[in-house]
């Protein structure tokens, strides 16, 4: 473990340690968000202690999760995507809440829990429900290290596509379910050049063999 993970790994269990970084003006912010953490997810296991076939990308079934939320809070989109394929999944969670992000989870993925093999998130407080979403899709749920979006590098690239569709302004109160849909359509049904030109669909639901892949999101 790097020292700024020590660190961060400290914050997230409400230590202090992170009041000696240089970050200024952002420490009464990350103070109470470490309060938050620390109150509501309990037993979260990080990164570095998830199966190394994970960041090999040798399988399908790798999960990362994240939410997109309108303005002033108003509405949320919960937000999966396979760590392989890029195969996504978005469903309206309506308000931002651990119920609500749990049943989504479930709606979303019922239909492919026997392909799964793990799930990573951050620590948004929306996740605190990941051992019941961990006890439904019978697999492990992983959480990334605070502040370190790079360890979840595709769900946020996802995240930025989804955006080109429903920009910051849009309510997502509003946001129809046949739109959901039609995005996921639009971005699993394009061939990718990591996929060999291959659809994520393709490769997901076994339609196509492909080998290790890059490790690119």
């Amino acid at each position: 473990m790097t020292v700024y993970r020590h660190i961060y790994q400290d914050a997230a269990d409400g230590g202090h340690l992170y009041t000696y970084l240089r970050t200024g003006r952002k420490k009464a912010k990350q103070r109470k968000t470490t309060k938050t953490l620390r109150s509501i997810i309990k037993n979260r296991r990080f990164i570095d202690q998830r199966p190394p076939e994970v960041d090999r990308l040798e399988r399908t079934g790798d999960l990362e999760r994240d939410t997109i939320v309108g303005p002033a809070n108003k509405g949320a989109i919960l937000s999966i995507v396979d760590r392989k394929t890029n195969y996504c999944w978005l469903a309206q969670i309506h308000r931002k809440t651990p119920h609500n992000t749990h049943i989504g989870t479930r709606k979303l993925l019922k239909d492919v829990r026997d392909r799964m093999y793990s799930m990573t998130n951050d620590n948004g407080p929306e996740f605190a429900y990941h051992q019941q979403t961990a006890r439904y899709l019978k697999t492990d749920v992983w959480f990334c290290y605070p502040y370190q979006t790079n360890e979840s590098a595709r769900i946020e690239q996802l995240n930025k596509l989804v955006r080109q569709y429903l920009p910051k302004k849009r309510d997502l109160r509003f946001v129809q379910p046949k739109e959901l849909r039609q995005i996921c359509e639009t971005r699993n049904n394009r061939p990718r050049k990591k996929l060999g030109y291959l659809t994520p669909k393709e490769v997901f639901f076994g339609e196509s063999n492909i080998e290790k892949l890059t490790d690119d999101p």
